[in-house]
């Protein structure tokens, strides 16, 4: 409730799937303000993805190891680290090469290439694992 008196937050409580989309398009950027801890250090925000598939600009705080993400997203050590990612991302907001980078690492983080991922190392696992 804090946050309503800011001229340019939006507090929209619970939206429906279907509505996302809609939802996202006027969205500036993407935050994940975790703060860190022995709990989310071992966090994957599945909503990074879903930022970065929609093209968003995302900052998020260093509560993770999101390494994987490094180069599309903006992790933030400090508040004023944070605060100053908001701003560049904002700016960036409309840059079509990198709106699509974003969505190319999205489509890359999908289950379907997770799985096959998980499915390449236990066959590598396999196979160098003699049979009792």
């Amino acid at each position: 409730r804090r946050l309503d008196r800011y001229e340019h937050v939006t507090l929209t409580g619970p939206k429906s799937p279907e509505a996302l989309p809609d939802e996202m398009r006027r969205m500036d950027v993407g935050l994940i303000p975790f703060v860190r801890n022995d709990f989310t250090r071992s966090i994957y925000p599945l909503k990074a993805n879903e930022y970065l598939a929609a093209g968003l600009p995302v900052v998020t705080t260093a509560f993770a190891d999101l390494s994987d993400l490094q180069g599309v997203l903006s992790i933030a050590r400090t508040d004023s680290q944070f605060i100053g990612a908001v701003e560049a991302a904002v700016r960036d907001r409309g840059n079509e090469e990198r709106q699509r980078q974003r969505i190319e690492v999205a489509s890359d983080n999908r289950w379907q290439h997770r799985a096959g991922d998980v499915r390449t190392v236990l066959n590598r696992t396999r196979t160098a694992v003699p049979s009792a």
